[in-house]
């Protein structure tokens, strides 16, 4: 029998440079010899421990969820014990404790050898260096970091980056996650993996038996711990699985709501053992990511429909305007996903000019968005049905009282003149518009300014005028241009400027890039109108207004000849006589029947000829046959007979009565 000195002195020699703690114990138990691991392990001198019962530092692993199927003896190993023991820092880890007897003369008890191993489930993986910190805590603290970014996390690739910076706490080289399409598995996002590999893995048909299939139809995590257990289990994919590179996968479904909406894989270069604890972290963290993955396609269906939605509220296109270009942008927030209220719209007005219109609905929702969608439309019809901008906005406020909205809406609506010399505009709580100067000078117009709409009924809306030369440019815009939570409305609106000062010597749609300015993290809808004023050949577009008074005997003849004279000088001579009668028939009309002041407004381009007449009546008159020998009656039936195109529009607090003429030659 070797003596327990001279076996202490050999064991000394070598013991000392393992990493398992080892210790030689007598028959009793008492420690003989301990090696440096075993110290570090116990946190305790190796000396310190000589002497002492070894039982002393070995405590039952009492916890259940810590405890093993039984203690048992594997291969030609002893007796395995699971145990704990307390460290130095007063931290407690599993062990396992392997007892290896060496039998004295006739089988007599003599010596025991006795390995204290750090248990798998601590056990540092491949390549990384032993941790004071267990290796279960450093999973479960990864889980919990898991379980905050995901809920943070909206879109897929952010849920994939949070599983990505999981990987080293399991010791994984690869990840897959593949959600259901129909029949289908679609891979959504992958790491670790040759791209020639993962293009088989791409479209997984549900009923063909592979992993991630079977995980899905069976609601059930698979642990495929060794290469030779994936070729047991899928001897047909045998050869994908080596040609794969990874030797262990743990493949675990995704359930949310009842449903099993995907599967995801973590896989390992190296055979991997998955403890008892390790399995139950990687089940909590799939359900987690089950809960992220479900929340984003939800927010990604409703960011869908929210952008259709806006879409379909906001004009398709932006109609031409002879003298002018116009640039519109809309930039949705970044945080969040909901519809917003901001909008714009462009709109011929029926004798000639054009109606441009910005505003922003209270909130950022699809009510907001609903309530966007009915004020533009009340502005659409009362711009179109000719109104002056201040009975425009006016109008639109009562319909947005009427209407019961429990929201208020700002908007600034302005209305270019026919010939474009000027532009004139009412604000309802809406910021100023810009005025930006072809020498590059950028100020804010002085418009008066009333109460946004859907707030007083009677509220009024006072129109501010400004002439507008060529290359001048104007700028609507949302207030969240300008509004930041981080930083002060003046700065914004003193950044804004800069940017369009540095801008104002590029074309119009460069600029209006440049005003919109996408930002990281802006938190509202932005909307943004600019109109520049161009060049226009001078025969393109003409305009003349004459009023007259009921009082006034001459007025029918004065404005009759005087509308002949311009139909001439503006080549329309061969029109001229039919203008004339019919200037004569709507302007009688209006002095007899209405009273009061009667305008009327002459515009030509190339092609087309306009009169209009407006009286301060809102009753509308109709063709009316008239007898052969009554005087009266016959105006309108003349107009109708006689003009291209005319109609009847409400002008300001009245009506206009108007004809057009058209050039077919042109």
């Amino acid at each position: 029998m070797l003596d327990s000195d001279a076996f202490g002195r050999l064991l000394g020699e070598v013991s000392d440079a393992l990493v398992a703690g080892l210790a030689v114990l007598d028959a009793r138990g008492t420690v003989l010899r301990a090696n440096r691991a075993l110290g570090e392990l116990l946190g305790a001198p190796p000396e310190a421990l000589v002497g002492t019962s070894l039982d002393a530092h070995l405590h039952p692993a009492s916890r259940a969820d810590d405890q093993p199927p039984a203690d048992r003896t594997d291969g030609q190993d002893g007796p395995r014990l699971r145990r704990r023991v307390t460290g130095a820092d007063g931290g407690q880890r599993l062990v396992d404790v392997v007892l290896t007897p060496v039998p004295g003369p006739a089988g007599e008890s003599g010596l025991v050898v006795v390995q204290v191993l750090p248990d798998g489930e601590d056990a540092p993986p491949p390549g990384r260096q032993p941790s004071r910190v267990p290796l279960r805590v450093i999973q479960a603290r990864a889980v919990e970091e898991a379980a905050t970014a995901l809920a943070g996390a909206v879109t897929v690739s952010e849920v994939s980056a949070v599983m990505e910076r999981q990987m080293p706490a399991f010791a994984a080289t690869g990840l897959l996650i593949s959600l259901v399409e129909g029949p289908r598995l679609r891979l959504i996002s992958s790491s670790g993996y040759a791209d020639e590999l993962l293009a088989r893995l791409r479209d997984q048909p549900l009923q063909e038996p592979t992993p991630m299939t079977d995980a899905v139809r069976g609601r059930s995590p698979l642990f495929l711990e060794t290469l030779g257990d994936y070729a047991a289990r899928y001897p047909e994919r045998a050869a994908f699985g080596t040609a794969s590179g990874k030797q262990a996968w743990a493949v675990l479904p995704m359930v949310a709501g009842g449903q099993a909406i995907g599967a995801w894989v973590l896989s390992y270069d190296t055979p991997h053992r998955f403890t008892v604890s390790e399995r139950a972290l990687l089940t909590t963290l799939s359900g987690l990511l089950a809960q992220a993955l479900s929340r984003s396609a939800m927010l990604a269906a409703e960011r869908s429909v929210s952008q259709a939605l806006q879409r379909s509220l906001l004009p398709a296109s932006v109609p031409d305007v002879p003298g002018c270009r116009i640039a519109v942008r809309y930039a949705p927030a970044v945080a969040g996903m909901e519809v917003g209220g901001d909008f714009y719209d462009v709109i011929p007005l029926p004798r000639g000019g054009t109606g441009i219109v910005i505003g922003d609905a209270q909130g950022h929702s699809a009510p907001a968005a609903a309530l966007m969608g009915q004020v533009r439309a009340a502005l659409r019809a009362y711009a179109a049905e000719g109104h002056d901008p201040a009975t425009v906005v006016a109008r639109a406020n009562r319909f947005l009282m009427t209407a019961g909205a429990d929201r208020f809406v700002t908007c600034t609506y302005a209305a270019l003149d026919a010939a474009h010399d000027g532009i004139s505009v009412v604000r309802a709580g809406h910021p100023h518009p810009l005025l930006v100067t072809p020498d590059g000078a950028v100020g804010t117009l002085d418009v008066a300014g009333g109460l946004p709409l859907g707030i007083d009924a009677h509220a009024s809306y006072p129109v501010t005028w400004f002439p507008l030369s060529v290359g001048c440019r104007v700028v609507l815009y949302t207030d969240g241009l300008v509004e930041e939570r981080s930083a002060d409305g003046a700065g914004a609106e003193r950044a804004l400027l800069a940017r369009i000062r540095r801008a104002a010597g590029t074309d119009l749609d460069a600029f209006a890039d440049a005003v919109v300015a996408d930002r990281p993290g802006r938190e509202d809808d932005v909307a943004v109108l600019v109109l520049e004023r161009v060049a226009t050949h001078p025969d393109d577009l003409r305009q003349e207004t004459f009023s007259a008074t009921a009082a006034d005997r001459s007025a029918v003849r004065r404005i009759r000849r005087a509308v002949s004279a311009r139909c001439r000088d503006w080549g329309w001579a061969g029109r001229a006589d039919a203008v004339e009668l019919l200037v004569s028939e709507l302007v009688t009309n209006a002095v007899v029947h209405v009273g009061g002041t009667v305008v009327v407004t002459l515009t030509a381009s190339s092609n087309k000829l306009t009169v209009s007449v407006a009286d301060t009546s809102l009753d509308a008159p109709s063709p009316q046959p008239a007898g052969p020998w009554e005087t009266s009656g016959r105006g309108l039936v003349i107009v109708e007979s006689l003009a291209d195109d005319w109609g009847i529009d409400p002008s300001g607090p009245g009506k206009s009565v108007w004809f057009s003429l058209y050039d077919r030659s042109v």
